[in-house]
């Protein structure tokens, strides 16, 4: 984990640089967080900050206020590029489900085969999103499936420093 103050300055300045278009897109969309009732909103900014304390690069902090906009707001890639860059807006497309062949297969089969091939800007950011799924009061078997995908993650692929901490946090829960 990184000290405070250099927490503080990257998380701010990303907030300001993407985090208020991705507070309007997900305000616009009027969803609550399933299990807390809280503003969607508050899950994407939650993601930030952990990407933050763990010392994730700005770019990461700026991409987890968006994680969520291509697949929940009905923002498209073209919308997020405008706003952002083409690596923000690939790093969100990377981390959208694939309706179809979520249905397909099923959400453990098909996490397990895309926390294998996301990229490891996407991984990272995937793993600060289950870490904060983890606090939302998930029901059992939520908490299961995303215990149990983190559990074959570290099993199969390798992790950089960050991503071994996340994983370290999340199965320490």
């Amino acid at each position: 984990m990184i000290e405070q103050e250099d927490f503080l300055k990257k998380y701010l300045s990303a907030r300001r640089s993407i985090g208020r278009y991705a507070k309007q897109k997900h305000n616009d969309t009027g969803i609550k967080r399933k299990f807390t009732g809280e503003p969607y909103w508050e899950h994407p900014k939650s993601v930030s900050k952990v990407l933050a304390v763990f010392g994730a690069p700005e770019r990461l902090i700026r991409a987890g206020f968006c994680h969520d906009l291509i697949e929940d707001a009905g923002v498209t890639w073209d919308d997020l590029y405008d706003e952002s860059d083409s690596d923000i807006a690939d790093i969100v497309s990377e981390l959208t489900n694939d309706k179809e062949d979520l249905k397909k297969l099923g959400k453990e089969v098909y996490m397990n085969d895309k926390l294998i091939h996301l990229s490891s800007d996407a991984l990272t950011i995937k793993l600060a999103d289950n870490y904060c799924n983890l606090n939302d009061r998930p029901t059992e078997d939520q908490r299961k499936r995303i215990l149990n995908n983190v559990r074959f993650l570290k099993r199969n692929r390798k992790l950089n420093k960050i991503q071994k901490e996340l994983v370290n946090a999340i199965l320490n829960r």
